[in-house]
């Protein structure tokens, strides 16, 4: 048993600009960004709409360097959407005498700039967007950013998870620029929120970074999960063929892809990560051991090494999970792991990754449980 993979549901830098090389390409109306926009730009901004919206809309978040970890101070986010018909309307008092903005208008009025303070945070009140009359397109958020030394670029657009059109297909297409861009929303006294985290360069073509790391591996943070159907060998969900991520993916987790060289470490990571689903409960708190079988092992021996690591980590709450051939080695690519190092940690929250652990030790215990809300 050679990989694994555990779930558990649980100041800024300027990059310069290479002369002549436009950062993440050209895009339809760029420069509609600067029009209209404040001398003095704030985290927070409110749309006109907010106050008379039935249906308002709180999207918040953080904004981080391309490190995916580190808040990024001063960064300007631009954003416009449709108003609740589906329509990229004027404002009521506009609509007569029409706005100096001229240009602006193909944007409407529902948009607005925000800059991200010293913990890389930003807000913005508004209302619900509805989807183009007659086209089957989600609704959205376009969201730009604007670096101070880099030129206007965009990233991919706010969409909500529980959109009937938001296929499968369409998912699988995003290019998840800064990150992805669907978002699980919540509601509380009338008002959906949806946290939008952005992290800067990534998936950005020409974006100017350091060089490579060598021991990279794994999605980045402000990506997200994809989901796959691993059979269950342990666990409540024992004897079936279920995705975690669709299952349990709406809560916090971590994913540890493992080579077995080392199992005495994952065995002791087991044993303490185990009992804090006691404690949590499993509504705030999974576990999911898979094991990947790049040796190609049958399901048999799969299924004697399974419960020989649960013996070891005495295990009560982890489900132990196998991918089956050839379903294996495509997980692989869709989580972009590089086999070569020791292990790979993924920590996310609704599907998206948060934090990442490589060569993971037991030195890195204390970071990796300070990375959970718990």
């Amino acid at each position: 048993m050679r990989y694994l993979i555990l779930f558990l549901f649980l100041t800024s830098t300027s990059y310069c600009q290479t002369p002549g090389k436009r950062v993440g390409g050209p895009f339809e109306d760029n420069d509609l960004i600067y029009e209209g926009m404040p001398t003095v730009i704030n985290e927070v901004d409110t749309s006109f709409a907010w106050q008379a919206s039935q249906k308002k809309l709180m999207i918040y978040g953080v904004i981080y360097l391309p490190d995916g970890k580190t808040p990024a101070a001063g960064i300007i986010l631009y954003y416009y959407h449709t108003n609740e018909k589906g329509f990229y309307a004027p404002a009521p008092e506009r609509a007569a005498g029409g706005s100096s903005q001229t240009n602006a208008k193909k944007h409407g009025a529902l948009r607005g700039w925000v800059k991200t303070n010293c913990k890389g945070a930003y807000r913005i009140y508004t209302t619900q967007p509805a989807a183009y009359p007659n086209r089957n397109i989600a609704a959205h958020v376009h969201m730009t950013i604007k670096e101070p030394t880099l030129n206007e670029y965009y990233i991919d657009d706010l969409e909500f998870d529980d959109d009937p059109l938001l296929t499968t297909a369409i998912r699988n297409k995003a290019a998840n620029r800064g990150g992805s861009g669907v978002m699980i929303t919540g509601e509380k006294n009338g008002v959906t929120s949806a946290e939008r985290n952005i992290t800067l360069g990534l998936n950005i073509p020409d974006y100017p970074v350091e060089k490579s790391n060598p021991l990279a591996s794994g999605l980045s943070v402000g990506e997200n999960c994809p989901a796959f159907d691993p059979i269950h060998f342990s666990g409540a969900d024992k004897g079936t063929k279920r995705c975690p991520m669709c299952s349990y993916g709406s809560g916090q987790g971590i994913m540890i892809w493992w080579n077995d060289r080392n199992t005495a470490t994952l065995v002791a990571l087991l044993k303490k990560l185990d009992p804090l689903i006691d404690k949590y409960g499993v509504k705030k708190l999974r576990v999911f051991a898979l094991c990947m079988n790049p040796e190609r092992k049958s399901q048999k021996d799969m299924t004697k090494d399974m419960t020989l690591l649960a013996r070891q980590a005495n295990l009560k709450n982890v489900a132990l999970l196998y991918a089956p051939i050839p379903a294996d080695l495509e997980i692989f690519k869709l989580y972009q792991i590089n086999q070569k190092v020791e292990n790979t940690i993924l920590i996310y929250r609704k599907r998206k990754v948060v934090d990442k652990f490589i060569n993971f030790n037991s030195k890195d215990e204390r970071s990796l449980l300070t990375s959970l809300e718990l």
